[in-house]
């Protein structure tokens, strides 16, 4: 028994049913034996009184407490967030880390778990992974710390790997990561063989110049502001995207989807992640919390919001219930699993499937 549930932990990254926190790991590297990582984490509550990392669903350690003041302004509203730094470095094994392993950390009150942060992680994660300019690491993900931008594509790959491995059944033939930028969840896919043939597209032409000269063999394109794409219909097994649909207004939003239904093929899936009602508590400025999520309760989508790496004025931040996303999406295509929390430790993760 105790065999199967560190299989479960290694294939699935799933070991505590603590709830996912907000945070982030923002660094994570063995490169001299010890594993080492910093990041925060915090919920609604007081405090974690400490944080247990896990590797593979064993304990590595007890993390530091590390204050964090650049968390307390972001989230002001949160007595709790000055207190959310965390910071561990062990000695482990080359062996644990050779392939892909679950690593978690454990916030805990009281002595139960009480809120997580989960990631994939194998040694030489980045090795393989061109660097993009900052500016362009800046524009996609308001991020130029290159450590900080590869471990948050590395949890979010993580998820789209688990998903894809659990609810895709043989092989992938095609996949489309549309809204690619420059390549930050693309260039994981592509290094670990997820599919045979891998293509890109995004609206802006210099992030699909520099995927088209960096990352080989991927195939990119420029995509246009409104459908249709420049794909013929049933081109792909999976399409994948990460905080796109989170910038669409409703009905912009619903056209695409459309749209990317009609180049999946029988039985392919879609795997896209939404703006739910946590990611409205967490994301949201203090002022604009209460009109938005009245609008929430009242319609069960919301347009309110600012989408702060896109230029353009017709992009905004858009957060959706749950029940919403089944009653509109599933006239689309069937929705097959919803998983909240998982995509940045924030968005949630919306899995569809097309009929064959």
């Amino acid at each position: 028994m105790r065999q199967l549930a560190r299989w479960v932990a290694r294939a699935f990254g799933r070991t505590s049913t603590a709830p996912r926190a907000r945070g982030f790991f923002e660094y994570l590297d063995d490169s001299d034996g010890r594993l080492a990582m910093s990041g925060w984490m915090l919920l609604d509550g007081p405090a974690f009184e400490s944080v247990r990392i896990e590797v593979g669903g064993e304990r590595l350690g007890i993390a530091t407490p590390i204050v964090r003041n650049d968390v307390a302004a972001e989230f002001s509203w949160l007595p709790a967030a000055s207190q959310s730094g965390f910071g561990l470095r062990e000695t482990v094994s080359a062996e644990r880390l050779r392939d892909w392993v679950a690593i978690e950390a454990i916030g805990e009150r009281r002595g139960r778990d009480a809120g997580k942060l989960a990631t994939l992680y194998r040694s030489g994660f980045r090795r393989g992974l061109p660097q993009p300019p900052a500016a362009l690491m800046h524009r996609v993900a308001t991020l130029s710390d290159p450590m900080a931008y590869f471990t948050g594509a590395l949890q979010n790959f993580g998820e789209l790997r688990t998903a894809i491995r659990r609810h895709c059944r043989g092989p992938i033939a095609r996949l489309l990561d549309w809204g690619c930028g420059c390549g930050r969840l693309t260039s994981f896919l592509i290094r670990d063989g997820i599919g045979e043939s891998i293509h890109g597209c995004d609206v802006e032409p210099e992030l699909v110049a520099w995927c088209a000269t960096n990352l080989a063999p991927g195939r990119f394109v420029q995509s246009p502001d409104d459908p249709p794409l420049p794909y013929d219909d049933g081109s792909f097994d999976v399409v994948v995207n990460y905080g796109t649909l989170t910038n669409l207004q409703p009905a912009r939003q619903m056209a695409w989807l459309r749209e990317l239904a009609r180049v999946l093929a029988p039985g392919g899936h879609l795997l896209v992640s939404v703006n739910g009602e946590f990611a409205a508590d967490y994301v949201l400025p203090a002022q604009n919390r209460g009109p938005i999520l009245s609008e929430l309760r009242a319609r069960g989508i919301s347009d309110g919001g600012h989408a702060d790496v896109v230029p353009w004025d017709q992009y905004r931040g858009t957060y959706q219930t749950r029940a919403h996303t089944f009653r509109e999406w599933s006239r689309i295509l069937p929705i097959v699993a919803y998983e909240e929390r998982v995509m940045s430790h924030l968005q949630d993760l919306v899995v569809l499937a097309r009929p064959r």
